[in-house]
């Protein structure tokens, strides 16, 4: 499955990794830890009302007691994931965190995952 492809990459930068909303206590997060979100899967596209392809939305959230780590570990992030195959349209954006200890910085990437048989026919 294309989420646990990304968490293997995810966790290759040797934080922890989870569900984004699966830290329930702020008082215990660790001081550095990536969360993601898969907001959407549509269909990619469509010809002769068929679909060709599964387009994964998956939004990745980058938590640090440190702002240089957190852009830090975006920019890494976003680098690995492209060179996986990835579509990563930004270079990051600001989000909010539940902790006051702790920066957060998110980025929005997309996966095309093509139908087998249209790979194979094609």
């Amino acid at each position: 499955m294309i989420i646990d492809e990304l968490v293997t990459l995810l966790k290759s930068f040797k934080y922890e990794v989870d569900r984004q909303g699966n830290f329930s206590d702020s008082s215990n997060y660790p001081d550095t830890f990536i969360t993601y979100w898969n907001p959407a899967t549509p269909d990619h596209s469509h010809y002769d009302n068929d679909n060709y392809g599964i387009e994964w939305n998956v939004d990745i959230y980058i938590y640090s007691t440190d702002i240089d780590t957190a852009y830090s570990l975006t920019k890494q992030i976003r680098s690995l994931l492209k060179e996986n195959g990835w579509l990563v349209p930004s270079a990051g954006f600001d989000i909010s965190s539940d902790s006051p200890d702790h920066v957060g910085r998110g980025l929005e990437v997309k996966y095309i995952e093509y139908n087998e048989e249209e790979i194979d026919n094609g």
